[in-house]
């Protein structure tokens, strides 16, 4: 076993308490505090533990210690992180390096986690089957992940320092590994709280409304390589760790394990097969009390809402903050998670939390009102749909037509031409509004902020009027009071199209005022998105050919949202047949919105009274 022992605690425990505070005076609040620090120091060490099938999994342990450096007596609960991330980003030589460089990618809601450990909690860090210096072959298999999971939970709670007590925590793949061990229900799991994970791959990501998914796939493949390629390199410290290292290689060689094969077989597998099982985790069979979190802006954000509303207990929590893959600046998730295993695993029963769970388990940040809310369950109860209906003229550059809350009276179409060129732009993403550009086509910035690419900043959100020419766009009356829109909306279009085979796509935009100066005058704001290939209309198992130049009704769920409409602005629906987060579809096709009583496109808000 390698010993290791933290310098540097206290000062990036002073740095972390000043910028606590800071953000305290600067940011809303909406936590109840944390239980107060009683063990000065972190004594850090790490060791490998077997699981059932043979496979050594790298453990990384912060135990609380003294203020000598000493590991203290006693038990303790633990908080498990299960994780794909390199044993480096935790090691305290390479720590704030590392935790860095992951929080700077947004794939970190663990920087800082080692603060639990001073209020009383063993914080262990374990490598997934295949990653983070573990043995065995990386993928998101429920059932490997899952199983290996179970034996890390069981191994912890057997520990000397350790009272039984096993809470997870993490994001993105970190949260769904927690997803796929409480499935396996191992007697000392007592709570999870999986972040911006999926819980379904088909319908969640890879295969939104049936579209094949291009943006953050080859991200995820590329960040599975790269776990393939960090398993087992780290150096040998000692003869341990040696036999380690070789026996690893000499896995891999022997069992023939090649970099991950599965971005090909997802891709190969365009319709829900049996194929997808094992992507889609068993969120029912969770017994545990669970604390979702979400965002509004991530690729992952319907499998949250579905696990909080799927999810095998009544115990449980939901909060859905606003900034990409992680929950926001003015969210801090390692004194929320105290909070939280405090209660579950320490028995704490005056921090708000029952409190919470019985009156308040949904907290939602409300984009453009810039508030938190809560609320008593999701759905929202206290809204109501607001039927709007796509008709023919309007006085808006760039609008096809216009949204009225009465059917026209007479019927009317839109047309335009989709080649796999279109709606290449003006796309919104989580990873991208975090800081990694680069994967979507972008025009130059400019400076003046009165034309169209003005506010076109690579990181951020496009200008939807980008999309205007190769799309059919609806824009309502201007709004005498602010709405607030959350929910999950749904659309109905009707449409023809002179190709058997093309897609759907409907955006909800915030048409800005004319003499609105920022972002910029007149600017389209992408509120949410829903996608349907037009094959899948009747579900995703078998496809069928679309009849051409028929009119064709298409039910549409576009992402869940919180939004508020402001007062002078107008609400419009955008539809197109192309998405810059989804792979073309090769077929040109003349695609025609219908409109009228017999045909009556509408958008369904969930509106808060």
């Amino acid at each position: 076993m390698r010993m290791i022992r933290s310098s540097r605690s206290l000062v990036r425990l002073a740095v972390l308490a000043i910028a606590a505070a800071l953000c305290g005076m600067l940011l809303p609040a909406i936590g109840h505090g944390t239980t107060q620090e009683t063990y000065p120091r972190g004594y850090d060490e790490e060791t490998f533990l077997t699981d059932r099938t043979g496979q050594k999994l790298k453990v990384h342990l912060t135990r609380p210690a003294n203020a000598d450096g000493e590991p203290v007596a006693g038990e303790f609960p633990v908080v498990l992180h299960y994780t794909y991330f390199p044993t480096a980003t935790w090691e305290p030589a390479t720590r704030d390096v590392m935790q860095s460089v992951w929080t700077l990618t947004g794939f970190n809601l663990a920087e800082g986690l080692e603060k639990l450990v001073h209020q009383g909690y063993v914080v262990a860090h374990v490598g997934l089957p295949g990653a983070g210096g573990s043995q065995g072959h990386f993928e998101f298999d429920k059932h490997e992940i899952g199983r290996a999971g179970y034996d890390v939970v069981e191994w912890l709670a057997h520990q000397p320092w350790s009272d039984g007590n096993i809470g997870m925590y993490g994001g993105s793949g970190n949260g769904i590994a927690q997803l796929m061990t409480a499935a396996e229900r191992p007697p000392h799991l007592k709570t999870i709280i999986p972040a911006v994970a999926y819980q379904d791959l088909y319908r969640d990501t890879m295969y939104r409304g049936g579209m094949p998914a291009l943006g953050e796939i080859p991200m995820i493949a590329a960040l599975a390589l790269g776990v393939w390629a960090w398993q087992g390199v780290d150096l040998p410290t000692n003869q341990d760790e040696l036999e380690y290292l070789l026996d690893t290689m000499v896995k891999r060689i022997t069992d023939a394990q090649a970099p991950p094969p599965f971005l090909l077989e997802w891709y190969a597998n365009p319709t829900r097969s049996s194929y997808w099982d094992k992507y889609t985790y068993d969120v029912e069979k969770i017994d545990v009390p669970v604390w979702v979190w979400a965002t509004w802006d991530d690729h992952f954000t319907l499998g949250s809402f579905r696990t909080f509303e799927n999810v095998g207990t009544e115990q449980k929590m939901l909060a859905v903050g606003y900034h990409g893959h992680s929950m926001g600046p003015d969210f801090d998730p390692v004194a929320e998670a105290g909070r939280w295993y405090d209660y579950w695993l320490k028995g704490d029963r005056s921090n708000g939390i029952g409190e919470q769970l019985r009156d308040e388990p949904v907290r939602y940040y409300v984009q453009e009102a810039n508030v938190w809310r809560s609320a008593t369950d999701w759905p929202l109860p206290e809204t109501e749909g607001r039927e709007l209906y796509a008709s023919t003229g309007s006085t808006v550059p760039g609008a096809r037509g216009r949204l009225d809350t009465q059917p026209p009276a007479s019927g009317g179409t839109n047309s335009y031409l989709y080649t796999p060129l279109s709606s290449r732009l003006g796309a919104q993403n989580g990873f991208l509004n975090q800081g990694i550009g680069g994967l979507l086509p972008r025009l130059p910035n400019t400076d003046d902020n009165t034309t169209l690419t003005a506010y076109n900043h690579p990181t951020g959100k496009i200008d939807q009027r980008l999309n205007a020419a190769d799309s059919a766009t609806f824009v309502g009356p201007v709004l005498t009071e602010d709405v607030e829109v959350t929910g999950e909306p749904q659309a109905t279009i009707f449409a023809s199209t002179s190709s058997t085979d093309t897609d759907w796509v409907v955006r909800i935009i915030d048409v800005f005022p004319d003499d609105s100066t920022i972002p910029q005058p007149g600017y389209w704001n992408l509120v949410t998105t829903g996608w349907l290939k037009g094959t899948h209309r009747d579900g995703h198992h078998s496809p069928v050919a679309i009849p051409r130049d028929e009119v064709v009704e298409y039910q549409i769920p576009l992402f869940p949202t919180s939004y508020t409409f402001k007062k002078g602005h107008r609400i419009g629906i955008q539809i197109a047949s192309a998405d810059p987060r989804n792979v073309p579809n090769p077929n040109l096709a003349v695609n025609t919105i219908h409109h009228g009583e017999e045909t009556p496109t509408t958008i369904t808000l969930p509106v808060r009274r």
